[in-house]
Parts: C-alpha cells; structure tokens; sequence
C-alpha cells in the first residue's frame, strides 16, 4: 500500500493599505477553494545565508493575463505577501493542513520568455537590523509616546 502526501501553496498579497486581494493556490485545477483561485505557481521555500543575516524566498509565476494583472504593481510598491505551505486533500471543500506560514516582502523580481519571479526577505534583516523600505507610520505603528515613562501589560 503507497501513501501520497499531496503539498500545495496558498499565497495572499498584501499592499501598505491591507490585503490586495489577490489570493492563490496551486493545488485545485479550475477550482475556487476557499477564496483562492488557482494560479500553477511555485514556491522556493525558505533559504539562509550561513551568516545568518538573510532569510529569503521565490514565487515563480508562469506569464500570463493573470500574473501580467498584478505583478508590476507588487514590484513597484514591495508588497508583503503570506505563503501557507500545506497538505490538502482531492476535496477542495476540505480545509488545508497548514505546515508552516512565510511572511515577506517582495524585495526583486525578475523574468524570462516563460516566468516571473519575486524574491522575498523577511520584514526585518538580523544581522543588519534594517527594515526594508517601509518607513514606520502612524497608522502602521500606531500613536507615538509622549513622555519617557512607558508600560508595558
């Protein structure tokens, strides 16, 4: 008896605003799965440097109407995008299994005849401490304090 694990992605974009709306998976053909349209996509997966100052990722789109649709605008304004990796089942109505969720900023991209592909870093570099390209707003961050006497509960 063979036992298959079937692994599939669901990635959510994000612009400064709140979600974009663009939500895909790449495991139900046709299919509409919970708010997410199918998109044949790839996911690279989480890489570091052995210094440990980047931990980076690749989205690859293949060219067509729909990665045309939203791509420059993700590049151009380094939109935040959430990947699930997940196990899943034949039935689209069943819920993922989420093994493990990235979060990062698309960071470069690049193309060729046939594909497109975003690189994401994380939010914050451990090493350098930077934030890349995101200045800290009060509707990010919230109020700022007024006096040097600060609680935390």
């Amino acid at each position: 008896m063979s036992s298959t694990i079937q692994l599939g992605h669901r990635v959510e974009f994000f612009a400064e605003a709140g979600s974009t709306g663009w939500k895909f998976q790449n495991w139900h053909v046709n299919d509409n799965a919970d708010g997410y349209f199918f998109v044949p996509f790839g996911f690279s997966g989480v890489t570091i440097s052995l210094e440990g100052d980047n931990i980076s990722a690749s989205l690859v789109f293949p060219i067509d109407s729909i990665a045309r649709a939203f791509v420059q605008e993700a590049i151009d304004d380094s939109w935040m995008a959430e990947v699930e990796v997940s196990t899943f089942t034949d039935n689209k109505d069943d819920p993922p299994t989420v093994l493990y969720t990235y979060f990062g900023q698309i960071s470069d991209s690049g193309w060729d005849a046939t594909a497109i592909q975003l690189v994401l870093n994380t939010v914050i570099d451990a090493v350098g401490v930077d934030v890349p390209r995101r200045v800290l707003q009060q509707k990010l961050v919230g109020r700022l304090p007024t006096s040097g006497s600060i609680r935390l509960q």
